[in-house]
């Protein structure tokens, strides 16, 4: 049996056929997939996507190394799962060491292929912060996927989003001491010349939950 699945390893087309049998078996068995009702009341199928370290430590086999998990040493495939229920759609074994965006942009490519041979449903990509990249929109954008991905600050200074969300958002106040300002930006998407909204959400903390003054106010940061 090992010498067969050894075989099975050294031929390219493997993961392409397992993939395809993977497809079939979604498409045929016709799952119940729940999906989520956004605000404009169309219902779309949740596809998350995110990258999950195997711990493999102690072990010497290949591609094991050090993951983003402090400790843990072993893969860090990535994974999709289709709708509330969670079905597997496509996966894709990586190092321990690879970063979640690198080769994101093709897997995202083949992912949306599986998707369309399972449901014509309409569906939303999420996405955390470590994929918040303009090539992961414009392979949405090119194969007409809607998408949520979290918003990666990076070294866009606290000061200029609060600054901001004071002149240009909307504002409301969470409790005394606690202020949230919610504003907007469209951005080009270079590879497919169109634009992407950016939601982002700036909150103030100037008192805390025991009506403590702060001497510098807290500031954090989601989009």
């Amino acid at each position: 049996m090992r010498t067969r699945i050894d075989q099975l390893a050294i031929s390219a087309k493997t993961a392409d056929e397992l993939n395809e049998m993977n497809k079939n078996i979604l498409k045929f068995a016709r799952p119940h997939l729940t999906g989520l009702t956004l605000s404009d009341e169309k219902v779309h199928l949740p596809l998350d996507v995110d990258c999950s370290p195997f711990d493999n430590s102690g072990t010497h086999k290949e591609g094991v190394e050090p993951t983003y998990k402090k400790g843990v040493a072993g893969y860090t495939p990535m994974l999709s799962y289709l709708g509330r229920e969670g079905f597997c759609v496509l996966s894709e074994l990586r190092n321990g060491s690879q970063h979640v965006q690198k080769e994101t942009p093709s897997f995202l490519k083949n992912l949306f292929r599986q998707v369309k041979g399972v449901t014509r449903r309409n569906v939303l990509l999420r996405m955390d912060g470590g994929n918040d990249s303009m090539d992961n929109i414009a392979q949405c954008q090119e194969d007409g996927i809607d998408y949520l991905i979290k918003y990666n600050r990076r070294k866009r200074s606290l000061d200029e989003l609060i600054e901001k969300g004071k002149r240009m958002g909307v504002h409301k106040e969470i409790r005394n001491g606690f202020d949230q300002y919610v504003f907007g930006e469209w951005h080009d998407v270079p590879k497919s010349g169109e634009k992407t909204r950016l939601v982002i959400i700036v909150c103030e903390k100037n008192i805390d939950h025991d009506g403590q003054i702060l001497l510098m106010p807290e500031v954090t940061c989601e989009g």
